[in-house]
């Protein structure tokens, strides 16, 4: 080795720990000037950032750290609490995010009238069109929407008797679909989303379609992939940096959104021609209604076709994975558990019989049966993350302080999986629902469909249709592995809606 050789090379060790030392200073300064300006303005606790990318370096540290994956946030999110506690913050690029981690705070925060708005997007912009529906916008537009959607909703029944009785016959169809397998093993992701969407359909357009119509095939498909490409980084897309980092994967996206928003046009279309406005039977009717109002008005309104198709959009895509999702993890439950399928034969035989189907009345009466649905929902947290807010003015959480402009993001997944909350919470037990007296207990605490001011508008028929499909399937069928030895994967696919692996099931005939 040649003296000069030796020296670059101490050179270069110098230079190498001088660069060290330089980024340690700058973390443990940058640690300390974070902690120091929560303090003085006292924001939620959280850890270190760095000007310009904020807490991303760290987060890619503490998943290394901890091995959990980026991919899966809301599980590196949760670890955080054991830090920073249940509420906590971070930079994100330039913005600021609150993370609420506990029932109390998110009830809290989603009460909060200045903790009702949506973060921008600029991906989110492209994906609405022209429309920005209920779920993506915010203030009077988003208050005008939500309010005529709740009258819309009541006027033409929702909740009511008659569309329990459209959810009992789209449940006998799923039912009949089951027997057709005779015994043998079937994938039911084949059949769920097409059912629960059905019930969509009954709501938005005032009729069912068959499981086969390839139409309705392809709406379902483009629903299921753009859940799959958002996942939960459906924070991410509210966040600055994100915008610069736009492949394949976001025009894939933008693609597929705006062919769903065409096929919903065609049946946009096609309805108006039959549209009688002395026969309103339909969400779709009440809203075109209403536009014609507007129009003979002279009125401007929120209420206009580029918001009608991307409300139905919203309702459509998030109505059908979210109930199809759970669907199939109570399946999985059933075949894991048959102690606890065999409970719910029991009960569903002693409260309604053999000789009629379940309805809701029977529900009050059916206490194991709506415990089981709870504790699949609490434990497989079918949205991890929730939709993120906005604090449209400086407000307050508890104690803390929360600027304008502050995204606040729910971690459903910690509520779910909170041992101070739920003893033993990956213990499978439906009795965790079931108080002394015998009644369902602690039901508000299990928030798949969110709550406060932004509370999910289709919460009341999603819990009717799944108590409906679920109780129909067991008071049929025994839900039965296809071989005894078979591992069951309670590992799910991280969307915007936590979904079982593809898996396959044996329905077979109760006597």
């Amino acid at each position: 080795m040649h003296f000069s050789d030796a020296i670059q090379q101490l050179l270069d060790l110098r230079v190498f720990l001088i660069s060290f030392l330089i980024c340690l200073c700058v973390y443990e300064f940058y640690d300390w000037w974070n902690v120091k300006m929560s303090s003085l303005m006292n924001l939620p606790p959280g850890p270190w950032g760095l000007p310009g990318v904020g807490c991303i370096p760290y987060l890619f540290l503490a998943s290394y750290r901890t091995g959990l994956p980026l991919s899966e946030p809301h599980l590196l999110l949760t670890h955080l609490t054991e830090s920073y506690g249940k509420v906590y913050s971070m930079y994100v690029g330039s913005k600021l995010l609150v993370f609420l981690n506990s029932y109390s705070s998110i009830r809290d925060a989603f009460q909060n009238r200045f903790i009702s708005d949506r973060p921008y997007s600029n991906i989110v912009e492209k994906l609405g069109g022209k429309g920005e529906g209920i779920n993506l916008s915010s203030g009077s537009p988003w208050i005008e929407q939500r309010r005529f959607t709740l009258r819309a909703f009541s006027r033409f029944g929702l909740g009511k008797r008659r569309f329990e009785d459209q959810v009992l016959m789209e449940a006998g169809v799923l039912v009949s679909e089951c027997f057709k397998y005779g015994g043998k093993a079937f994938n039911p992701d084949i059949l769920f989303p097409k059912a629960t969407s059905n019930v969509l359909c009954s709501v938005i357009f005032g009729k069912r379609f068959d499981y086969d119509e390839p139409k309705f095939e392809r709406l379902l498909h483009i629903s299921k992939r753009q859940i799959e490409i958002i996942g939960t980084g459906v924070v991410a897309l509210y966040v600055p940096l994100v915008k610069y980092f736009q492949g394949d994967i976001t025009q894939e996206l933008v693609a597929i959104t705006t062919e769903q928003r065409e096929e919903l046009n065609k049946f946009i279309t096609e309805h108006k021609e039959n549209f009688d406005p002395d026969n309103l039977d339909s969400y779709l009717d009440v809203y075109l209604s209403e536009i014609e109002k507007s129009k003979e008005n002279g009125t401007e309104s929120e209420v206009n076709e580029d918001n009608l198709i991307c409300t139905i959009r919203e309702i459509f895509g998030a109505g059908t994975e979210s109930s199809a999702s759970t669907m199939g993890w109570l399946m999985l439950h059933m075949m894991e558990y048959p102690e606890v399928q065999t409970r719910v034969h029991q009960e569903l035989d002693a409260v309604v019989g053999r000789n009629r189907m379940p309805r809701m009345s029977d529900k009050p009466d059916l206490v194991y049966t709506h415990a089981t649905i709870l504790e699949v929902q609490r434990i497989q947290s079918i949205g991890p993350l929730g939709f993120p807010h906005l604090s449209s003015q400086k407000t307050s959480i508890g104690d803390f302080e929360i600027p304008a402009g502050t995204i606040v993001v729910p971690n459903v997944w910690a509520i779910d999986h909170d041992p101070d909350v739920w003893p033993d919470p990956w213990r499978f037990d439906p009795n965790r629902f079931i108080s002394e007296d015998g009644g369902i207990f602690r039901e508000e605490e299990v928030i798949p469909f969110s709550l406060g001011r932004r509370v999910c508008l289709g919460e009341n028929l999603a819990k009717m249709e799944l108590f409906l499909f679920f109780s129909h399937l067991l008071h049929q069928f025994t839900i039965k592995k296809v071989d005894k030895m078979t591992k069951l994967d309670f590992k799910g696919v991280v969307g915007s809606t936590y979904s079982p692996r593809p898996f396959e099931m044996i329905a077979d005939k109760r006597e």
